[in-house]
């Protein structure tokens, strides 16, 4: 009987321990987007801003042109704004931030050449 308690518990240990978020692998949600099409999205938002930036406009058109083109350029990659949103939570996270946006920089950078 001291067995079977024993594999038992060692059995329900395991169990426990494989299902501790600390064992947890990170899988990508299923709603994110491919990450080269992001690192675009991202860098032509970033063209956007640059854009706006330097504009002569009220600060109320200027807000008005970044929701328009923003809607456009989710709309030009075919994205969903929820699953654009899903993917900025995925993919700057810590972790894959520096990453992602030393691609956006790479990104830019072949734009001026």
């Amino acid at each position: 009987m001291k067995k079977i308690a024993t594999i038992l518990l060692a059995l329900s240990l395991l169990y426990w321990v494989n299902k501790s978020p600390f064992t947890t692998t990170h899988h990508p949600p299923t709603t994110i987007i491919n990450e080269t099409v992001f690192i675009h999205i991202i860098r032509d938002l970033e063209l956007l801003d640059g854009w706006l930036y330097y504009s002569y406009y009220s600060p109320e058109t200027i807000e008005l042109l970044r929701h328009q083109n923003h809607q456009k350029i989710l709309a030009l990659y075919k994205v969903e704004p929820e699953a654009f949103q899903a993917s900025i939570r995925y993919y700057l996270e810590e972790v894959r931030a520096l990453k992602i946006y030393e691609k956006v920089c790479l990104a830019l950078e072949a734009l001026s050449t």
